[in-house]
């Protein structure tokens, strides 16, 4: 019975502890620039048709969080896609579902911090990201993406930068469009 007991408790606290991690990286996630919501498939289309997104391109989505964008784009229009998220749990969830999708040789998930990175060549980038972040990110897509990138933002967009085309609360952006 004390075995028990013993065996009952130390499950116990490794899943308090298990669940207590789980929560803290959804905390700092948050905390550091954007807290996790996920994209229904049919915005994720809608971004990628505003984006004139093309088979072989790439996609690159900063804050994937569990893959809706990478997964679509691979899956449906024949992308490769890259995602950057800070969750570790969301990183693992993007991979098992795109391995689930039959999409996991051109879905690629990274982790770090998207202000820190350099960002890879990407016809395409998503963003789903809160005002503050999308403002600090702002020089360094000017900086670092080549000039012909389009840009969809979700929700929050570019300041002071024109887009080309919207659909409700998306809007589509042109690199080009502010050098």
């Amino acid at each position: 019975m004390i075995a028990f007991l013993i065996v009952f408790l130390l499950v116990l606290a490794g899943t308090l502890a298990a669940i207590g991690l789980v929560i803290a990286s959804f905390g700092v996630t948050a905390l550091w620039g954007a807290p996790f919501v996920g994209t229904p498939a049919t915005i994720v289309r809608r971004m990628l048709v505003l984006a004139e997104a093309k088979a072989g391109e790439t996609v690159m989505d900063l804050g994937s969080g569990t893959g809706a964008i990478l997964i679509l784009a691979a899956k449906e229009f024949q992308m490769k896609a890259i995602g950057y998220e800070i969750n570790p749990f969301l990183r693992v969830i993007t991979r098992l579902k795109a391995w689930h999708a039959g999409v996991a040789d051109r879905v690629e998930v990274r982790g770090g911090n998207i202000v820190g990175i350099t960002l890879p060549e990407a016809e395409v980038v998503t963003l789903f990201l809160l005002e503050p972040l999308v403002e600090r990110l702002r020089p360094k897509l000017i900086a670092e993406l080549p000039e012909t990138t389009r840009i969809i933002a979700r929700d929050f967009h570019l300041k002071h930068w024109p887009h080309y085309a919207e659909d409700g609360w998306l809007r589509a952006y042109r690199k080009q469009d502010v050098l």
